[in-house]
């Protein structure tokens, strides 16, 4: 029995020709052979044949896609302005919200003991 890698390289011609010589005799003693070379012959030249030719600029438009393949659709630079503002923004709030708990704990905190009650509803 002959595997499918080894006919399909006796049909490109890539067997050394004391190999095809062989096959070839076989293909003319065995039908089975021959009628399974035939329908691999079929389907070589449907694959050849059955495909269309690219149209004009195939080999351009596909260098364009490959360009812009390569590009990053992430804007980095964009991201990292994004990020640095957010940054900022988080630091002012953090900066006020400490502020304004201060306020309200640091003058009980410090009020002198002889101070006298300390004053509500600031």
């Amino acid at each position: 029995m002959h595997d499918e890698h080894r006919l399909w390289r006796y049909l490109d011609g890539e067997l050394p020709p004391a190999e095809i010589e062989a096959l070839a005799r076989d293909e003319s003693a065995d039908p089975a052979l021959r009628a399974r070379l035939e329908g691999m012959r079929a389907v070589k030249a449907a694959v050849l044949h059955g495909a269309p030719a690219p149209s004009p600029g195939f080999p351009e438009r596909m260098a364009r896609i490959a360009a812009l393949s390569l590009q990053s659709p992430f804007d980095v630079d964009g991201a990292r302005r994004f990020l640095r503002r957010v940054a900022i923004a988080a630091a002012i709030l953090a900066a006020v919200s400490l502020a304004a708990a201060a306020s309200r704990v640091l003058p009980e905190f410090w009020r002198p003991v002889n101070a006298g009650p300390p004053v509500v509803g600031r």
